[in-house]
């Protein structure tokens, strides 16, 4: 009986997951967005939808070099940019973060909606 639950949930997991289809097209995107002392820049690659690599390509925080670590880090764990900001250095994190979301938005398949039926009246 176990084992017939297992199956069920795997074939809907697995129907779910390819209805879906493809969220993001693979490629790196670049973004940037207001920090604490100035403008953070990132490059967020995607491949097969997943995020595998989110780079601080230029920054000048000065005060607020744990986030540059931590904020790419959480994201690449996660799969997403809603992350936790890091204590002490929340503007320079949300930054990061909104940057991220920036190129992921990019980064989105464009669904085109099926035109309409010319059905015979």
């Amino acid at each position: 009986m176990i084992n017939k639950r297992i199956l069920i949930a795997t074939l809907v997991t697995v129907a779910l997951s390819l209805s879906a289809g493809e969220r993001y097209k693979d490629g790196t995107y670049r973004a940037e967005a207001d920090g604490y002392e100035d403008k953070i820049i990132v490059d967020v690659t995607v491949k097969a939808d997943k995020i595998t690599n989110v780079k601080i390509v230029s920054q000048a925080e000065s005060r607020a070099k744990t986030s540059m670590k931590a904020i790419p880090e959480r994201i690449l764990q996660v799969q997403k940019s809603k992350v936790d900001a890091v204590t002490g250095a929340t503007v320079s994190s949300k930054a990061i973060i909104k940057a991220v979301d920036k190129a992921l938005k990019k980064a989105l398949v464009k669904k085109t909606a099926a035109a309409p039926c010319k059905g015979k009246n």
